[in-house]
C-alpha cells in the first residue's frame, strides 16, 4: 500500500538567479507502508533533497508529491503544516531542539502542538527514554546534555508523536554503535507493529541490513 509517491521530481538551486544546480533529475518513488527506506549516496548527490521534499519541507521545481491520497502543492501552508504535525516524524542532525526547555519540555512540545492529552503518553515516554538510555536526564537542559544524548532526545520525540511517516537525516552520526543498533530495532519494531514507514538518510553502510529496500543516488538520479 503506498503511502507517499513521487512522480517526475526535478529540483534546481538558483543561486544569484546566475548558477543554476539541479540537484535531481526526474526521479519517480513509490513509498509503502510498514517499510524502511534508506537513501544512500556519495556526498551532494542528492539525498537530503530528497528526503525534504518527501517531507513537504521544500518544494520541487517541477513534478509532483502525493501523501495518501493528497497532492501536496495544492495545500495551503497552513494545510502543509497540519500534515507535517499530525503525519510526518522529522529527526534531523541539527536537532532542532529547545535549549530553554528540559528534555521531557521538549519532547512533550510537539503533542502540545497537537493538544493531545499527555497522560496518554506517559507510559510509552517513560518507555522510551529507558530504551535509549536518557531515563535520567528528563529534567535536565539541552545544553547540559552530550551530542549523543541530544540526539537520542530529538528520536525520542519524534517516535513519541506515533507518526505515519519518519523522516531521518543521518539520525545515527553522533551515536555510537550500540545505540545505532538499538535505535534502528525501535525503527524496525514501530514498521512492523504500527506501520509506520521510515525514509532516511545514512552513509553508515551497516545499517543498510535493517533496509527493506535501499534508493541510491548518484548526481541527482536513483541508481538500478
Amino acid at each position: 500500500m503506498s503511502i507517499i509517491k513521487l512522480n517526475n521530481i526535478t529540483h534546481i538551486y538558483n543561486n544569484n538567479d546566475v548558477v543554476s544546480e539541479k540537484a535531481l533529475n526526474n526521479i519517480n518513488l513509490e513509498l509503502e507502508k510498514g517499510k524502511i527506506y534508506m537513501i544512500s549516496g556519495p556526498s551532494g548527490s542528492g539525498k537530503s533533497t530528497l528526503l525534504n521534499i518527501v517531507g513537504g519541507i521544500l518544494i520541487p521545481t517541477s513534478g509532483s508529491v502525493v501523501i495518501g491520497e493528497t497532492e501536496i502543492k495544492d495545500l495551503t501552508e497552513k494545510e502543509m503544516c497540519r500534515i507535517r504535525l499530525e503525519k510526518l516524524g522529522y529527526i534531523y542532525q541539527s536537532f532542532n531542539l529547545l535549549p530553554f526547555l528540559t528534555v521531557e519540555e521538549n519532547i512533550f512540545l510537539p503533542l502540545r502542538f497537537r493538544k493531545e492529552n499527555l497522560n496518554l503518553y506517559l507510559d510509552r515516554y517513560n518507555e522510551l527514554l529507558t530504551e535509549l538510555g536518557i531515563s535520567n536526564k528528563k529534567q535536565s537542559y539541552i545544553n547540559e546534555l552530550s551530542g549523543g544524548e541530544q540526539q537520542r532526545v530529538a528520536i525520542a520525540r519524534c517516535l513519541l508523536s506515533s507518526p505515519n511517516v519518519i523522516l531521518a537525516d543521518e539520525p545515527t552520526g553522533n551515536l555510537d554503535s550500540e545505540n545505532s543498533n538499538n535505535f534502528m530495532k525501535l525503527l524496525t519494531e514501530l514498521c512492523k507493529t504500527q506501520g509506520v514507514t521510515v525514509v532516511m538518510v545514512t552513509h553508515e553502510n551497516e545499517l543498510l541490513r535493517y533496509a527493506d529496500s535501499v534508493i541510491k543516488i548518484k548526481d541527482g538520479k536513483i541508481q538500478d
